[in-house]
């Protein structure tokens, strides 16, 4: 693609499938932690929210950093409303992930964290 990496990074994302060590998690992810993902340009800012709540707050906060000609992304999550996380989804944590696929509308990433393998599978919407 002609577009930049960021600039195809950037956008809102429902998470389309999970996979934890090969095995399908997407529905126990949507039952109990349901944040999309965001990604903007500015600040390299990264967030999980569960726009489907009723509250305004948001769930975690950080940055992300690509890495490795854009092949790597790191998720730097420092902050959040949210006490609760889910694997590497939580306050005051790091994942790396490999991108496996970055089109305009979809992103694939991969990664291993705890000694479990992740696999997500996002898909950008407009609210």
């Amino acid at each position: 693609s002609f577009r930049s990496v960021l600039s195809r990074l950037e956008g809102q994302y429902h998470v389309k499938k999970m996979t934890i060590d090969d095995a399908d998690y997407t529905q126990e992810y949507k039952d109990s932690f349901n944040c999309d993902f965001m990604f903007y340009y500015d600040d390299n800012l990264f967030l999980l929210d569960n726009y489907g709540s009723s509250s305004n707050e948001i769930d975690f906060a950080g940055q992300y950093t690509l890495e490795h000609c854009s092949k790597v992304i790191q998720l730097c999550i420092g902050q959040g409303d949210s006490i609760h996380g889910y694997g590497p989804f939580k306050r005051n944590t790091t994942s790396i992930w490999d991108i496996v696929k970055l089109t305009n509308s979809e992103i694939i990433l991969e990664g291993d964290y705890q000694n479990k393998s992740y696999r997500i599978e996002l898909e950008e919407f407009e609210y």
